[in-house]
């Protein structure tokens, strides 16, 4: 049984305190500092190799561990290139596909995705089943449905919403502050901020109007993939890339990763110890908050029984996006909320190709009812 990384080591290594700024030494090895969120304990020195690992995690399928292993590879060159160019690669450019695939990947390869997989299926199964099974004097709720291999489902869509991942604007936010980036066991954030306030669906699809993806890759760079139909990106004189220079920025960037955050931050200055510990001690709230949602319809007659719409969704962090530079356009703004939350971001769009696909899935329970 192979020992799988769900978030891999080169990436954690640039957030490593044992390798300086602009350095391109990605050895094998080093330490990372972390907190872990549940006990609010400081680990000065927790090894690389043993962050986020999973023994069989990839083995439902055999070379995937190898596929990704390359994709890893791919990334690591890429994400070095922005950070020495202190620019995102150019638009339908290698690197630009490798990283959209990448961070497609990263999205929906973690311990939290296959978790968030197990919920619903476990909650699809107890609704398709449950008559049958109190006929036969089951309690369903006295059960659990988890798969051997949660993964598998949602990296299968992730592989399909690369494409979509492509489509976005990239931005590459470059940190000037006394404060650095940090990152997480569950490091790619999804956020809506044309969406900020609705709660009864989900808006976090990769093909939903305003979909934002926050993606730290070192403690000074932060790639920021965006819908460009929805929002401007930057002044004039920095599209591509712009400098944070207040630390409320910063700050309103991590507050996404230690609420997403499945049980560990990460991040490379210690000096940032205290201020992090208060923050995760202010934010507890948010973490506890449900985030998985699930929508059943009432049943409708369908031939000889009946079918109704089960509906998971992810709830956006509850959390405010500001960022300078981050702009709704003004012709966007005039769109009613109720209606955003239906709107995709491209009208040639389908669930078959992916739209909405990610944290937000529809399936059909059929069951029989008596009459």
């Amino acid at each position: 049984m192979s020992n799988d990384h769900y978030v891999p080591q080169f990436y954690f290594r640039n957030f490593s305190p044992d390798l300086p700024d602009g350095t391109s030494d990605r050895s094998e090895g080093g330490n990372i500092r972390l907190i872990n969120l549940g006990r609010r304990k400081f680990v000065p020195t927790a090894s690389i190799k043993g962050q986020c690992k999973k023994a069989g995690f990839h083995d439902y399928k055999p070379g995937l561990e190898a596929a990704l292993g390359q994709l890893e590879g791919m990334a690591a060159s890429a994400i070095r290139g922005v950070m020495e160019a202190n620019a995102p690669p150019e638009l339908r450019s290698p690197d630009h596909e490798t990283l959209s695939t990448f961070i497609a990947i990263q999205r929906s390869r973690t311990i939290s995705a296959a978790e968030d997989a197990d919920k619903m299926a476990d909650r699809m199964f107890k609704i398709a089943y449950e008559k049958e099974a109190k006929l036969k004097g089951i309690g369903l709720s006295d059960y659990e449905i988890r798969s051997k291999y949660p993964v598998a489902m949602p990296l299968s869509a992730a592989a399909e919403c690369a494409h979509i991942a492509m489509q976005l604007g990239v931005h590459l936010f470059v940190n000037e502050t006394s404060e650095e980036f940090i990152t997480s066991d569950n490091p790619v954030i999804a956020h809506n901020q044309y969406c900020e306030g609705i709660e009864y669906r989900g808006v976090l699809g990769w093909n939903c109007a305003g979909i934002q993806i926050f993606f730290p890759i070192s403690p000074r760079h932060l790639i920021f993939l965006y819908d460009t139909r929805i929002y401007a990106v930057g002044m004039k004189h920095e599209r591509s890339a712009s400098r944070i220079r207040d630390i409320s920025e910063i700050r309103t960037l991590n507050s996404f990763q230690i609420v997403v955050a499945r049980e560990n931050i990460y991040f490379r200055n210690d000096s940032m110890v205290g201020s992090l510990l208060a923050q995760t001690e202010r934010l507890a709230s948010k973490r506890r908050r449900k985030r998985h949602i699930t929508v059943q319809t009432k049943p409708v007659a369908k031939g000889d029984g009946t079918s109704e719409l089960i509906h998971q969704f992810e709830r956006m962090p509850p959390l405010r996006f500001s960022v300078g530079g981050v702009r709704v356009k003004r012709s966007m703004k005039r769109i009613p909320m109720d209606q955003r939350a239906g709107m995709v971001r491209t009208p040639e769009s389908s669930i078959g190709r992916g739209a909405g696909a990610g944290p937000s899935w529809r399936y059909v329970a059929r069951r029989s009812f008596s009459d």
